[in-house]
């Protein structure tokens, strides 16, 4: 495989990956972030919207936006009333219906992972650390100076 094919199929490989997220949110009537605010609840427990914003790629004023959605439909709370990093979590009602979608995804998760296997698994997180890293480098280089 050439160079270009191997870009063609790296980039596509994602797109399909993104994709399949979004199909699997859209079972639960959810958009692809929205499940991944939802998800970042569950995995943190309580957290704040910058944190989702950073660590989870997501625009700041989507999170947002899906976490005053939450709010209204009576699935997110606030927990402290520190304006700057207001503490977020799911209500009890958001423990029923939607910690319940985050806990599968990430059994999903699980087990894609166990099935492809360990060393594989770590050779995609290496291949794809090391493809960000280079990307940010000429990025910075090409449009920095």
């Amino acid at each position: 495989m050439n160079t270009l094919e191997k870009r063609k199929k790296l980039t596509n490989n994602l797109t399909q990956i993104t994709l399949l997220y979004e199909k699997y949110a859209q079972i639960y009537g959810l958009t692809y972030n929205s499940l991944t605010v939802y998800y970042a609840i569950e995995y943190y427990g309580k957290c704040t919207q910058k944190q989702i914003a950073e660590e989870w790629a997501i625009s700041k004023q989507t999170v947002n936006n899906i976490v005053k959605k939450g709010i209204r439909e009576g699935l997110i709370e606030f927990i402290n009333n520190d304006k700057k990093n207001k503490l977020i979590r799911f209500t009890v009602e958001g423990k029923k219906r939607i910690s319940k979608i985050a806990k599968e995804s990430m059994l999903l998760e699980e087990q894609i992972i166990s099935n492809m296997g360990e060393s594989n698994v770590d050779m995609l997180i290496q291949g794809s650390d090391s493809f960000l890293d280079n990307f940010k480098l000429i990025l910075e280089n090409k449009f920095n100076k």
